[in-house]
């Protein structure tokens, strides 16, 4: 009897430590569970002139496709991968976040392309994932760049399904919104569409700055040192006396790549003028000391408008060379 009753005790105490056990694995799922970040998904639809074209690598075998994210107040701008179909799954802190940009190395793998997408999308406590959309990117062959973002839930949660690990149970819609271009225009025209009059090539797209001017170095274009904090900024006047200027100046965003040197991309608008009529302005605001910039020009005519004026670079190294189109102008102060 007592060994009977020995023997029962045994398997209750058995029993309840493994009940114990399962119970506290659960909780540990539970808690996982709470502490695990919400996963932002989507994907970046390529194409050259309208055609598909896929993501790129680089001249060293490297997959080069990185999307620019910026998290509310931070100093800096994470860079994010996708795979190789364009795909993208970033486990996120709840917040507010801007995606500022992209960095694509085109199918040949000598040419990078970045450019601006500046689209505001938010994560919340309690999500387990967010669809923010497809992004569509058009590069042309001359520089140029559209973006457009797709409502293509259905479809996409389809392909994460069947994805390991698949999507998150629960995930929500929360498409990319477009920030709100400074200005007022009813239309846009390519800055070297023919009725604009500008010299267009790979090393400049619109007006020329002259204060700053446009600085070269290995890594591609830089910042110009300048003396003042409220520089009184120049370009290249425009030989239609009927055409005037908008000008914008933004504050450099630095980013990282995961093999490569610290790059900046367009971030806060902090300066705009509308309908400037001499090709110079005088910044009245004084601007951060030590602070890099971004600026440039876009032509008008009435309610009509130029896109941004660009520059871009040409390297050549030792085994390859390299070219990056679309970029603003920029300067650093003292």
């Amino acid at each position: 009897m007592l060994a009977c009753a020995l023997s029962i005790l045994q398997g209750c105490a058995t029993g309840n430590t493994q009940a114990q056990t399962v119970s506290r694995q659960a909780e540990t799922r539970q808690e996982a569970s709470k502490t695990a970040l919400p996963v932002v998904l989507g994907k970046f639809d390529l194409s050259r002139d309208g055609k598909p074209e896929t993501l790129g690598l680089t001249w060293t075998g490297v997959k080069d496709c990185y999307a620019i994210v910026r998290a509310d107040g931070a100093s800096d701008a994470m860079v994010l991968g996708m795979d190789s179909d364009g795909r993208f799954s970033w486990p996120l802190k709840p917040g507010n976040y801007t995606m500022l940009g992209f960095s694509f190395s085109s199918g040949h793998g000598n040419e990078s392309f970045k450019g601006v997408i500046d689209g505001r999308f938010s994560v919340t406590e309690g999500d387990a994932g967010v669809y923010i959309g497809n992004v569509e990117l058009d590069i042309g062959e001359t520089g140029r760049y559209s973006v457009a973002i797709r409502d293509r839930e259905q479809a996409a949660m389809q392909d994460f399904q069947k994805r390991t690990p698949p999507i998150p149970a629960g995930t929500v819609k929360r498409l990319l919104a477009p920030e709100k271009p400074p200005g007022t225009f009813a239309h846009v025209r390519n800055v070297c569409a023919k009725d604009w009059r500008q010299a267009c090539s790979k090393d400049l797209r619109g007006v020329a700055p002259l204060f700053p001017t446009l600085q070269h170095d290995v890594s591609g274009l830089g910042f110009t040192k300048i003396d003042t904090p409220q520089p009184t900024l120049r370009w290249q006047a425009t030989l239609q006396p009927e055409i005037s200027y908008d000008v914008a100046v933004w504050e450099a965003i630095p980013y990282r790549f995961p093999l490569g040197s610290t790059m900046y991309t367009r971030g806060p608008l902090v300066a705009y003028a509308q309908d400037v009529a001499l090709p110079e302005l005088h910044l009245d605001n004084a601007l951060k000391s030590k602070t890099r910039y971004f600026w440039s020009v876009r032509l008008r005519r009435g309610d009509t408008v130029s896109s941004w004026s660009t520059a871009g670079h040409f390297t050549f190294l030792v085994v390859a060379w390299r070219s990056s189109r679309g970029e603003s102008f920029g300067f650093e102060t003292p």
